[in-house]
């Protein structure tokens, strides 16, 4: 059984968008994807980011941070 308690967490998603329009997953594509988790009572944030490019294959990197 796994269980969590006390965990923040954050979303981010960009995408590419054309001219002035906002971006339409039909048509544009995401390109970046980051995500943040802590516990509380962890000054600890642990990151997440996923990356594509048409250059090269899907990236991903990890980051921890202290505040």
């Amino acid at each position: 059984m796994y269980l969590v308690i006390g965990v923040k967490h954050s979303l981010q998603v960009q995408a590419k968008s054309r001219g002035d329009l906002r971006p339409n997953p039909r048509f544009d594509a995401i390109n970046v994807v980051v995500l943040a988790f802590q516990n509380d009572g962890d000054s600890a944030v642990e990151v997440h980011v996923l990356l594509c490019s048409k250059s090269e294959s899907c990236q991903r990197y990890e980051f921890q941070s202290h505040t």
